[in-house]
C-alpha cells in the first residue's frame, strides 16, 4: 500500500490535508474520492441531537460529518481491507483519495491534488457522496452546469421528412 499525505494551507492558514491511499501495480486505478471536511454546525437549537459527539441509535449514526461524507469515508476503508490481497486479479489499482474540502470546485482538497499529477486521464473515478438511508440508490451525476451553443447550416424541416432538409 503506497500512503502520501499532500498539505496545502488556506487563505486562514489552516493546514487542509488530503490523503492518498494506493494499492496495485496496474497502470490504470479506479479512485473512490471522498472529503473529510464538514459544515459549521449552524444553530444548535436546530439540532436534534448533540452535533459535536456520535450518537448511535439501532442501526444508524448521527453525529456531523457521518453521512457527507464520513459514510463514503468508511466505505472505502472497508473496501481496501477486502480487496487487499485480491488486488492483482484485477484489472486496476485501488486508489482512495481523502481530500480536504469538497469534491467539486475545491481549491484546497481535489483542485490542489490535480496540479500534483495524482489521477490520470484513463482512471476511473468514483464520488460516493451522500445517498440514501439504507444505501440503496447509487446516482451517475455531475455536479456542474456545461453550456453549450450549437449552430447548425441546413434547412429546417420537421423529422417526419428529412428527405427534403
Amino acid at each position: 500500500t503506497n500512503f502520501t499525505s499532500y498539505v496545502t494551507t488556506d487563505n486562514q492558514n489552516f493546514e487542509r490535508p488530503s490523503l492518498i491511499l494506493k494499492v496495485g501495480n496496474k497502470e490504470k486505478t479506479a479512485w473512490i474520492v471522498s472529503h473529510i471536511d464538514t459544515v459549521p454546525e449552524g444553530d444548535p437549537k436546530l439540532w436534534t441531537r448533540e452535533p459535536f459527539s456520535v450518537t448511535v441509535e439501532g442501526n444508524s449514526i448521527y453525529g456531523r460529518g457521518t453521512s457527507d461524507d464520513g459514510q463514503a469515508v468508511f466505505l472505502s476503508m472497508l473496501l481496501l481491507r477486502r480487496i487487499k490481497e485480491r488486488i492483482n486479479d484485477l484489472q486496476y489499482n485501488l486508489g482512495i483519495a481523502f481530500v480536504a474540502d469538497e469534491e467539486v470546485g475545491s481549491a484546497y482538497g481535489i483542485q490542489f491534488l490535480l496540479e500534483k499529477n495524482i489521477f490520470k486521464k484513463e482512471d476511473l473515478i468514483f464520488v460516493p457522496d451522500a445517498g440514501s438511508t439504507d444505501g440503496m440508490d447509487i446516482e451517475i451525476a455531475e455536479k456542474s452546469i456545461l453550456w453549450m451553443k450549437f449552430l447548425v447550416n441546413g434547412k429546417q424541416y420537421h423529422a417526419s421528412m428529412p428527405q427534403n432538409a
